[in-house]
């Protein structure tokens, strides 16, 4: 809908535009309503009406509309302000810009200067920026706009020699934007710059460099001159200045468009993506788009013609390196408005794991290989603390409509595989089996793996580029706003199905740092031994118990159940069990018998998808000390040599009233090897 005025009385106020259109809307689509029909229209015009005949047009706690300058022409370039307007004294500064062409279309501003800084080899804008107000229309002629001007207290000698310094510096066969800045209208104490831009053409750019640039010694040269003022004279009583389009990317003056999303936590980030793949690309464009400072691509797998289907890369890429063509990629979204820094690696991840230097000066890492080594072999370099950045482990499930991912804060003292553990147990102490059977099958529950081409290639899942680029949204989406919380470790389930027979599309478990007395170090063959709280409070209980059925003197024990990690040299307690029926309890000795331990192992293997074992015994040491005795290394002989286990822990508990020390110690056969 449209209504204008018949006559020009409005000139000059706010919302009405070329003298006599009422602008009505602020946004046709948003304000107007097609239903409310013709009884509707005109009762917002009496409205607007009403309040222009008050001057209430521009409400008291809202910012009022910045001046209007009108774009006539097509062929007319646009202007990219990209830095914030420079501060200065006074009424106005007359000055320079920086424009760098962006495309054939556009040119950037890349730098505010002062005029007699101007060097020849650029391209420069001429500048005037004030601190009065413009009309709400930009003046249609160039005598209109100096009489504004003059209004506003501008010396127009200083802003017309000003035009032919920059012209002069720009050089012959150029043409001149001319950059004018007035306060945006507003409530705030401290309005920023409005920027308009007017150009001109070449042919008067030539006027101005005659007249400023020429050296006049001759009556042939004054006479050019003057031919020169004319034609500039009636380009400003007559001639419609060709207003630029502005495109403001300034960041005083716009609100980034994800600024309240959880990922713009990756601005000014550095971060290192393992995996260019159908993950890895999609999380990375996510990531470079957010103006991360510093992403890191590390892949030394190359494009093939199978994953066009769903990984972010062309057809006219195959055969080359995933890294690589990534990094351009990721390059044609910023190059110019951002200095957006990508480096790319094609080693394998494995050998690059030993590298340390690639792995400082980063602030997160997303690991999108779903690679068993790779994850193992960080999760090494993690508890040695070669890593120190969190890291963030994403994988997919064999019809890539289920995610996990696994985060390990900075300061969280395990690693990687522990997180998981922790989180498989809890599944299935909760019988999640949505999330079980789609990350932590039973061995029956596996299926034969899909390899998309002959030969000898890696299995892998079916899903499509909508299935890769949905769950890699979603899980940024959930995790992103804990990636630089420093201690407590997360796991993120999500579905990008709909329903999900009454279970939620998104599972979250969180995870507290170890107390340091349940972090136990082996000293005989340096294992790490992590005990969850519930395991010592279980042998504290059981503790007790034997002093109420005993003397206080004699000792107890059991067994213990959880996980070794030969490749990290760890082992994970998550149950214990009491002294089972047929021990024998006396002071300075125990006998851990063996009824019902069989049946107690296979049901605990059973129920944790055979994450929980036996993997040692621990008894007490009632008034004693943690340390093992000549009859526990004897009884640790048997155990590993007869029993068979290659390996097994004891767990010796001290304590004395109600203070408690331990110590764990990992004995294996070739301790007690015949020599």
């Amino acid at each position: 809908p449209k209504v204008s005025f018949i006559d020009f009385r409005y000139i000059g106020k706010p919302h009405v535009q070329w003298g006599k259109d009422i602008c009505l809307y602020q946004s046709i689509e948003s304000d107007y309503d097609p239903s409310d029909g013709m009884f509707g229209f005109l009762q917002r015009l009496h409205q607007w009406l009403k309040k222009a005949s008050l001057g209430e047009l521009d409400p008291v706690d809202a910012p009022l509309h910045p001046p209007v300058a009108y774009t006539f022409r097509d062929n007319i370039p646009n202007i990219i302000p990209n830095t914030n307007t420079p501060a200065f004294e006074g009424d106005y500064w007359i000055g320079a810009c920086v424009l760098g062409e962006l495309n054939e279309t556009s040119y950037i501003i890349t730098e505010w200067i002062n005029t007699q800084n101007v060097n020849k080899g650029l391209y420069y804008g001429a500048v005037l920026l004030m601190k009065n107000e413009m009309p709400f229309e930009y003046p249609f002629t160039l005598s209109q706009l100096i009489f504004e001007l003059r209004r506003n207290g501008v010396d127009i000698n200083s802003f017309l020699q000003n035009l032919g310094d920059v012209s002069l510096a720009n050089g012959k066969g150029t043409s001149l934007i001319i950059v004018i800045g007035t306060p945006m209208r507003g409530i705030g104490p401290e309005k920023k710059q409005h920027l308009a831009a007017w150009y001109l053409e070449e042919r008067f750019t030539r006027s101005l460099r005659t007249i400023y640039g020429a050296d006049i010694k001759s009556s042939r040269a004054l006479l050019k001159a003057k031919k020169h003022a004319e034609r500039l004279d009636t380009f400003a009583s007559k001639s419609i200045l060709d207003w630029c389009k502005i495109l403001e990317n300034r960041e005083e003056v716009v609100i980034s468009r994800d600024a309240q999303s959880t990922v713009s936590i990756f601005k000014c980030k550095r971060v290192a993506i393992w995996g260019c793949g159908a993950l890895g690309s999609h999380m990375a464009e996510i990531v470079a788009r957010t103006k991360v400072q510093e992403l890191t691509l590390f892949d030394n797998g190359i494009v093939k013609p199978g994953i066009l289907s769903r990984q972010l890369f062309y057809e006219k890429e195959i055969g080359e390196n995933k890294a690589k063509v990534l990094k351009e990629r990721l390059l044609k979204i910023y190059s110019k408005l951002f200095l957006l820094k990508v480096e790319a690696y094609s080693e394998n991840i494995l050998n690059l794991l030993d590298h340390n230097g690639l792995l400082k000066n980063v602030d997160l890492v997303i690991d999108t290989t779903a690679s068993q080594r790779i994850c193992r072999k960080a999760d090494k370099l993690i508890i040695e603390k070669t890593i120190a950045a969190p890291v963030f482990s994403l994988v997919i499930n064999k019809d890539a409509k289920r995610a996990m991912g696994v985060f390990k804060p900075k300061d969280y003292n395990s690693g990687l595989f522990d997180i998981i553990r922790k989180a498989k147990l809890e599944l299935c102490e909760m019988n999640k089996s949505e999330w079980l059977e789609a990350f932590f099958p039973k061995s029956d529950e596996l299926s034969v793996p899909f390899q998309p081409e002959p030969g000898c290639s890696d299995p892998t899942y079916i899903g499509s580029e909508a299935d890769l680029s949905s769950l890699s949204g979603l899980m940024l989406n959930i995790a992103s706003k804990d990636f630089f919380k420093t201690e407590e470790a997360k796991v993120y389930f999500g579905s990008q199905e709909i329903q999900m027979n009454k279970s939620s599309i998104c599972h979250i478990q969180s995870y507290q740092p170890y107390d340091n007395e349940l972090i136990l170090v082996d000293n005989l063959n340096q294992y790490k031994i992590f005990l969850t709280k519930s395991v010592l409070d279980k042998i504290k209980n059981e503790i007790s118990k034997s002093d109420k059925k005993h003397h206080p003197a004699n000792e107890t024990g059991g067994l213990l159940f959880g996980e070794w990690d030969d490749l990290s040299k760890t082992v994970f307690i998550n149950e214990v069990s009491g002294a089972p029926a047929d021990s024998k309890s006396a002071p300075n000795h125990f006998d851990c018998g063996v009824k019902g331990t069989k049946e107690l192992n296979d049901r605990l293997k059973t129920r944790y998808r055979g994450s929980v074992y036996f993997v040692g015994l621990w008894h007490s040491h009632p008034f004693g000390s943690s340390m093992y005795s000549g009859e526990d290394k004897t009884s640790m002989h048997l155990v590993v040599t007869e029993l068979s286990p290659p390996k097994s822990l004891l767990l010796i508990v001290a304590y004395n009233k109600d203070n408690y020390s331990l110590d764990g110690f990992v004995f294996n056969k070739s301790q007690f090897a015949i020599k």
